[in-house]
């Protein structure tokens, strides 16, 4: 293990070498975190994964992101876990993706749910789905506490399940069946009517 250390070390060493960091130094910095993290020294690991994160690796600004949603090595930091698990998906990264569909759908995350919106806005039926359910997930929060001025959320809630249903995603028409049993008439037309001004509109007159 430690000649496997030294032996990426001195690779490391060699490519510090060029003004830009080169794609062999971010996997070096990756792999230094990867061993790290094996051993269970996670302040080390969390050192490489940054260094390869802020050079735009891929797999280590998702590795980071966990690290900060889980609180393993540092305390527990949504905002940072969100901002790496955007990184990631930005670059193509689907398991980051739905890193972040969980964190917008837990916590509702200011951050999550902007992206969740973009996300949805761009045709993407499974984060219209989830978006949904964010919405329909305030809604019941505010009820339960009484608060008055939510039933705005239920609609908003229908809406981007029907449009995920007009999107094809299968499980979406039974979630909207679900919603509308705890909606009005009035609310199901709203909903049904604001879905076809986004969908007519291609994404652009979505927002109340």
């Amino acid at each position: 293990m430690r000649i496997l250390i030294l032996i990426i070390s001195l690779l490391l060493i060699g490519c510090s070498d060029t003004e830009e960091p080169t794609a062999i130094q971010q996997q070096v910095e990756y792999a230094l975190g990867e061993m790290y993290g094996i051993v269970r020294n996670y302040t080390k690991a969390l050192a490489w994964y940054q260094k390869a994160a802020e050079q735009g690796h891929v797999k280590a600004q998702v590795k980071l992101g966990l690290m900060y949603d889980k609180g393993i090595g540092v305390p527990k930091d949504e905002h940072q876990a969100v901002k790496w698990y955007l990184k990631a998906t930005e670059q193509g990264h689907e398991s980051a993706k739905s890193l972040l569909f969980r964190v917008a759908i837990k916590s509702f995350n200011k951050q999550a749910v902007d992206w969740l919106h973009k996300t949805a806005k761009q045709g993407d039926a499974t984060a219209q789905s989830l978006l949904g359910f964010v919405y329909e997930s305030l809604w019941k929060k505010y009820r339960q506490g009484g608060s008055e001025g939510v039933s705005q959320d239920i609609v908003t809630a229908y809406m981007w399940i029907n449009i995920a249903t007009a999107n094809e995603l299968e499980m979406a028409a039974d979630v909207r069946e679900e919603i509308s049993q705890e909606m009005t008439k009035e609310q199901i037309a709203e909903a049904e009517e604001r879905s076809q001004k986004c969908l007519d509109s291609n994404y652009q007159d979505c927002d109340y």
